[in-house]
Order: structure tokens, then sequence, then C-alpha cells
């Protein structure tokens, strides 16, 4: 049992998606040394305008889906995560010889992100094939945080940026350094950090993935 994801470029001008793909391999290159213990197939781009990767463990799944949209915005993405089993070896494979139930389901996913948002702001669907309850639940709740992230300002956007960088999901969030960064007072940092609700994000995409966490672990056993 594994967890695939399939991230694609949202399309658009094709010249600004080629100036990205350099920045966007720095980024999956970045990722694969900092989570290597939770990927059983290195993250790498399969076409011009995708990436794909097979994560053994999800604890960290989300934080670095964020850390690759922070990273590299304001290019956009939407991503497909497919629960499933690989029908491939996958020790020491490439992500595009790898195939199986878990790269379906992520497949199927992404093109329902497509097919079902015509307003373009939800942006990732998790899937397992005849999915539950409990998935309805989480892809609601991350088409809420999506719905959050639409509505910050680019000021907003920096400072979660910042944080999400430095610090992952965690919600230990030092006001201090972010004022630092920002070159604003702690006072000006403090009310961004409320007007912004990364708090509430920040537990949001915890929850998610605790419990996304529990059902692969489920499945696994």
């Amino acid at each position: 049992m594994y967890v695939a994801l399939i991230g694609a470029v949202i399309q658009g001008d094709q010249q600004e998606i080629l100036k990205n793909r350099k920045s966007l391999n720095e980024v999956l290159d970045q990722m694969n040394r900092d989570y290597q213990s939770s990927l059983a197939v290195n993250l790498a781009m399969t076409t011009v305008a995708e990436f794909q990767g097979v994560f053994k463990k999800t604890e960290d799944l989300f934080e670095i889906i964020d850390k690759i949209k922070f990273s590299l915005y304001p290019l956009e993405f939407r991503f497909g995560v497919g629960l499933g089993t690989i029908e491939t070896a996958v020790k020491g494979r490439k992500v595009s010889d790898v195939d199986g139930p878990a790269f379906w389901h992520a497949q199927g996913a992404i093109t329902r992100v497509l097919e079902e948002n015509a307003s373009q702001l939800s942006r990732i669907l998790l899937s397992a094939g005849g999915d539950g309850s409990e998935f309805q639940l989480l892809n609601d709740s991350l088409k809420l945080c999506d719905f959050v992230e639409n509505r910050w300002r680019d000021s907003q956007r920096e400072l979660v940026k910042i944080s999400l960088l430095a610090n992952g999901h965690s919600d230990q969030i030092l006001q201090s350094e972010l004022a630092k960064e920002l070159g604003i007072s702690r006072q000006a940092a403090n009310q961004r950090v409320q007007s912004s609700g990364i708090y509430q994000f920040i537990r949001m995409k915890q929850s998610v993935s605790e419990t996304f966490t529990g059902i692969y672990r489920s499945l696994q056993s």
C-alpha cells in the first residue's frame, strides 16, 4: 500500500511554464532531500508541466505539497493524491517506471479537480477508488483551506509562505521572527497573522494529515 502524488501546473502561458521548469526541479530535489524517509520513489518531473512521486509514509505529505506551492508561487498547481497498491517494483526505480492503482486513483482525482471545479478555487483531491464519508470530509476540509488561501492578500500570503517554508505545518509561529523577515513591527506581524487565519489554516492541514495517515495505516495492517 502506497500513496501516489501527481502535481500538474495549471495550464497558462507555455513560456512561463518552461521558464519555471528549472526552479520546479530544484524545489523537488530539495523535497527529496528533506523528506527522504517519507518517499518510496522520489518526486520528479514526468512531463513539461507535471511531476509525480510515491510515498511510503504520509505524515509529511500535505506539508510537502504546501512547500512546493508556496516556493513556486505565482505558478499554480492541481494535485491528485491516490491511495492504493503499486504493481511494479518500487525500490531504486524512477517514478516514470512505476504504476498501479495508487497512480490510477491519483490521476482520477486530479481529473476530477479539473472537471468539477469551474471556479478554480479548489486545487487538490484525495482518492482511494470507492471513497467513503471519511474521504468526503477530508476533501471538503481541503476545499475550505483552498477557499481561505484564495482570499489572502499578497502581504498575507508572503507571511504564510515565510512561516511554512521555515516551520512547515508547525503552529508554533514566532511572530518576532516573522516581523524580522518581513521588515515590519511585531504588532504589524501579529495583525497580519490574525487576519490571515494562519493558525486555523495550519491546524486544519494537521487534522487532515492525521486522519489521512490513520486511514493509510489501517489499510496497511
